[in-house]
């Protein structure tokens, strides 16, 4: 650190004028002084005040630079002891990997968040006690593999195996109950024929068009005369049932604390 015998303070920039050419914070020079990545040019042997050279700016844009990109200051403070042009573009390399997989998990996180306000703004309008047939836009779900329910095996060990499949990142989108055909849904409504979620990525899909759709509330293993009355409408109409059924949970724990109340959708192909 140069001292006041050999830099005159009137060729020097005070802290307070120095954070105000610059805009960083007095108190972050204060920090970057004593994590020594940034010292002033010079101290005052009397009052201790901090003086900097004007073209400590160049350290300072280096450094806010870094910090941009998110590079942590321990990195920062090693970079300002010694680098290359090739060693920093390593550098810089390994940087960019760090924040393309961060942006990826951003991407997933807004993803799987606007999937769940989609969700609850459409239980928040349903009329729970219709049943209606609608005409439904095309969902990109995620498949899972057919579950057994053989042996008594429980609901939620078949859950955890098809959320053990699955990428971690994608294990934070909603799931769906996925039925064969409604034979199987009115048959074992407790149990579906695979788990889905809903995922843009999906390689499956919901496909876009009409379905006999049907709410009601319970917890996740937990049925009550939806499917019953869902069979009844069909008989009365005359409906033909040519597909899957999907249970897509429009308000679950997310926004529920008590499971009795867990609103979810039935959507049947026709």
């Amino acid at each position: 650190m140069t001292n006041e015998n050999t830099v005159h303070k009137s060729f020097l920039l005070s802290a307070r004028k120095f954070s105000q050419m610059t805009g960083v914070s007095r108190s972050t020079l204060v920090y970057y002084d004593k994590e020594g990545i940034l010292k002033p040019a010079m101290r005052d042997k009397f009052t201790n005040y901090r003086y900097y050279d004007p073209q400590q700016v160049i350290t300072l844009s280096f450094i806010r630079q870094c910090l941009f990109w998110g590079i942590p200051l321990s990195e920062i403070k090693k970079l300002l002891s010694s680098r290359t042009p090739a060693d920093f573009k390593l550098f810089l390399s390994k940087q960019h990997k760090i924040l393309v997989d961060r942006l990826r998990t951003i991407t997933e996180q807004l993803s799987a968040l606007s999937i769940y306000e989609n969700l609850i703004d459409t239980g928040l309008q349903v009329n729970e006690p219709m049943i209606s047939i609608q005409e439904m836009s095309r969902l990109s779900i995620r498949l899972g593999e057919e579950n057994s329910f053989r042996d008594k095996t429980v609901f939620f060990e078949s859950l955890y195996d098809f959320m053990n499949e699955i990428p971690k990142s994608k294990r934070y989108f909603p799931l769906v109950g996925y039925y064969s055909d409604m034979d199987a849904f009115l048959s074992h409504p407790s149990e579906p024929t695979r788990f889905a979620l809903i995922d843009p990525d999906g390689e499956s899909e919901k496909p876009g068009c009409k379905y006999l759709v049907g709410y009601a509330r319970g917890y996740y293993s937990q049925q009550n005369d939806l499917p019953l009355r869902m069979k009844k409408y069909a008989e009365r109409n005359n409906l033909i049932f040519k597909g899957p059924v999907y249970k897509i949970y429009l308000h679950d724990e997310m926004c529920i604390s008590d499971p009795s109340q867990y609103l979810y959708q039935v959507s049947a192909m026709l």
